[in-house]
């Protein structure tokens, strides 16, 4: 049975639905218009059209950048020098409007409720959202830096606090790395400077890790049931918090490093290097599990993720699903839909090539609140 009893307590929250996006000039879109406020949306066309880069569109809107992206370069239509997103929400009775401005020549613009926004920090959390696409697998298979921004987004969408503690901390560990290579340059240091940097980071270090190390154990916990809901293995699933905070303090770590930092012109140790160490029976998965449970273990992690920021916020998320056809089978398929189409989850919008496909998938699943999408 396809039931998780952590999720139960979901279907009380408030919902985030989409009801109306209007793409100029962003991506491959130069002006349209979509209604999207069913529950269940199928975005369909031929690969190319424009499937992604609308729920890509979708995603901007409730963070503030691009899923794929850091450079928004790659976001402006070719021909263009602007882009405008607005996109028309709801959460539970209540109507939000915000729209997103972009100019090669000027500050990007964030407008909620015809009221100036100054910082996209200020927008994230607002209007939590889930995105699962085909290379998120890589979450498992790279290295920690993917796995640091997954826990990351997931905390920032939560707790503004926390983002701004790692905010502070990214922008004073950038200023202490320059430095570090600007000795090297001048070939001359000023080890005075280089500790009033390292007074400032220790204690955000200290306390984002005590933040992720309190948290850890929610993801552990809801990651294994949502596993074996969705694949009906007897694997032991583990995440592990990994931090050099764990065996001392920040302050003390960057004074033990000191002489490794000054040679490698870089911050060596700190919560920056953090890992969570996922495993299949005592085994790291990335290095023995097969595709279907790698994909299993990316569903589970998502899901979790969904999971957390719903409980946290008490307002069910949006989850876009990207082609998911192409990367799991017909069973995962079937059991992840009887997932998102129980109580427990909000709008979710999936893109795929065939409009048949997804409206049998809908339909077979008793999905009576759908609308299809036809990209052309």
């Amino acid at each position: 049975m396809c039931q998780f009893y952590i999720l139960a307590t979901l279907s009380m929250h408030q919902t985030l639905k989409v009801k109306h996006i209007t793409l100029n000039h962003f991506k491959n879109y130069t002006t349209q218009s979509f209604d999207v406020a069913a529950n269940f949306i199928g975005i369909v066309g031929n690969n190319g059209k424009g499937k992604t880069n609308l729920i890509d569109a979708i995603y901007y809107s409730c963070i503030g950048k691009s899923y794929f992206t850091a450079h928004d370069a790659l976001n402006f239509k070719f021909d263009s020098d602007f882009f405008r997103i607005a996109t028309h929400f709801s959460i539970g009775s209540l109507e939000k409007h915000i729209v997103i401005k972009n100019a090669k020549q000027s500050k990007k613009e964030f407008i909620i409720d015809d009221i100036v926004v100054e910082k996209q920090s200020e927008l994230v959390g607002q209007f939590p959202i889930v995105f699962i696409a085909p290379d998120d697998v890589q979450l498992i298979l790279a290295g920690s830096e993917q796995r640091r921004k997954f826990f990351d987004a997931s905390y920032c969408q939560t707790d503004l606090n926390y983002l701004r503690l790692l905010l502070q901390y990214n922008k004073l560990l950038q200023n202490r790395n320059a430095l570090l290579k600007q000795f090297a340059l001048n070939k001359k240091q000023n080890l005075s400077l280089l500790a009033t940097y390292d007074e400032r980071l220790a204690p955000l270090a200290d306390k984002i890790f005590e933040y992720r190390q309190h948290h850890a154990p929610n993801f552990k916990e809801a990651v294994n049931e949502i596993y074996h809901a969705i694949f009906n293995g007897n694997e032991d699933i583990n995440i592990t918090y990994d931090s050099a905070l764990l065996q001392n303090s920040a302050k003390a770590i960057f004074k033990e490093q000191l002489a490794y930092d000054l040679a490698a012109q870089r911050t060596s140790k700190g919560i920056h290097t953090d890992d969570w160490h996922l495993s299949l029976n005592d085994n790291p998965i990335k290095k023995i599990g097969s595709q279907g449970q790698l994909k299993t273990m990316l569903l589970a992690l998502k899901l979790a993720q969904y999971q957390y920021i719903a409980e946290k916020l008490q307002i069910l998320p949006i989850l876009l699903l990207d082609d998911i056809f192409d990367k799991l089978d017909e069973n995962r398929i079937n059991q992840l839909i009887k997932v998102v189409s129980s109580n427990q989850i909000g709008q979710t919008i999936i893109t795929d090539t065939s409009a048949n496909r997804l409206s049998d998938l809908f339909e077979r699943n008793a999905i009576s609140d759908f609308k299809i999408i036809n990209i052309e």
